[in-house]
């Protein structure tokens, strides 16, 4: 009888074992781990009107959980800075975010070679400061409200990393707050992310 038991509890931990590994990295309980980041640094007469050349700084990861198969609820941060000699404009956002997976090849026990396609959307409340760099010049300081969403395919260059590829459309307000309070103006932007991904489990 104690055999029997022995025998029935092992197998039973072989089969929860053997499930959770079917599983993989976009079923319930797993982290992902996201991030898109660019840097660029122009001169020449077209970027550089004066002494001075320009650099961009852009930052975008995400972090989520997925509370569901397929279904991950997060958050998401969006910086970037702005730079020519001493004028500057910094940007920070973060909001709530919600990504759907979708698992095209279930039959496939391991994730390494895998494509995932994928959705999200976010919103997110942001904060924006320039200064004209001039003496005695003010910064002027903006709120921004952004509905991101983002669309792509993510392939899996191991179990538990890959790469992803996304098209993102951006529709925003922003509103200046300081020294001088004005009217919201709306915008879209529209572009193409590549980054990499990460899964915890």
């Amino acid at each position: 009888m104690k055999k029997f038991v022995l025998l029935t509890l092992a197998a039973t931990l072989l089969m929860f074992a053997s499930a959770n590994a079917q599983e993989g990295p976009v079923y319930k309980g797993t982290w992902i781990v996201d991030g898109n980041a660019s840097f660029y640094s122009a001169s020449g007469d077209l970027y550089k009107p004066g002494d001075d050349g320009q650099t961009w700084i852009n930052f975008s990861p995400e972090v989520a959980y997925f509370v569901m198969n397929g279904l991950a609820v997060g958050l998401t941060l969006d910086f970037s800075s702005w730079s020519q000699g001493d004028a500057k404009s910094n940007e920070l956002g973060i909001g709530p975010m919600v990504s759907f997976y979708y698992d095209m090849d279930k039959t496939k026990d391991e994730a390494k070679g895998k494509l995932f396609p994928f959705a999200s959307g976010a919103f997110e409340y942001m904060s924006t400061t320039t200064n004209s760099g001039a003496p005695n010049a003010d910064d002027y300081k903006y709120t921004m409200t952004r509905i991101k969403f983002k669309g792509g395919i993510l392939y899996m260059l191991s179990n538990a990393v890959g790469i992803n590829a996304n098209l993102r459309i951006d529709l925003d307000s922003k509103k200046q707050t300081d020294p001088v309070e004005s009217d919201s103006v709306s915008g879209t932007r529209f572009g193409a992310e590549v980054g990499i991904t990460a899964f915890l489990w």
